[in-house]
Parts: structure tokens; sequence; C-alpha cells
């Protein structure tokens, strides 16, 4: 039983690699500015838009032309404002494709 005790604290012990070990970490970054509810502006990555999360749009290029925002896109923003205010520290980990045809960098 020590053996095995042993064995296992050994093992438990010794660091696993990982996606996340074997490349360098995630940069750090800072909030800027939310642009709406799936974008924001960072200060060193610039425009991204934020991986797995899709919201209503409400400063898409129709709504510059003066069409109202989607349906709950105020609501969506109001929502990533307070989630994350400027100064807000980040890890960013940018996607395959890092860039979208708008030229937002594509990051989680």
């Amino acid at each position: 039983r020590r053996l095995f005790a042993g064995l296992v604290g050994l093992l438990l012990a010794i660091p696993r690699r990982s996606r996340a070990a074997t490349g360098p970490p995630p940069p750090e970054d800072e909030i800027v500015k939310v642009i709406d509810g799936d974008t924001v502006n960072l200060k060193f990555a610039g425009r991204c838009r934020l991986i797995g999360i899709n919201t209503p749009e409400t400063v898409a290029p129709r709504q510059k032309e003066g069409a109202p925002p989607d349906c709950y896109g105020p609501e969506a923003s109001a929502l990533t404002k307070s989630l994350l205010p400027p100064g807000t520290k980040v890890k960013v980990e940018l996607d395959v494709e890092p860039v979208d045809k708008y030229g937002r960098q594509l990051a989680y």
C-alpha cells in the first residue's frame, strides 16, 4: 500500500504536458472599449471579435446607415460592458483564422 501511495503521489507531482504547456502562454491584454455585445477594442490586439459569442447587431453597417439596432442588441452590449469595463485585464488566444472579413482579430 505504501508503495502504491508513493507511486500515485509521484505521478501527481510530475507536470503534465498540455496544449498550454507546450506553447507560449496566451498574451495578456486590456479592454479599452466594448464596441457591442461580441466585439471589443483591446490595447494591443485592437478590434477583436469574441469567438463563441454571437449577439444582435448594434453597430453594423446597416445601423450606421440609420437602421435601428437588432432586437436585444442594446441589452447584449450593456451586459458585455458591465462584464468587461475599460481596464479589465484579459488573456487572448487567437483563432486558427486570426482575422475575419471585417478585419477584426478573432479571439477567445
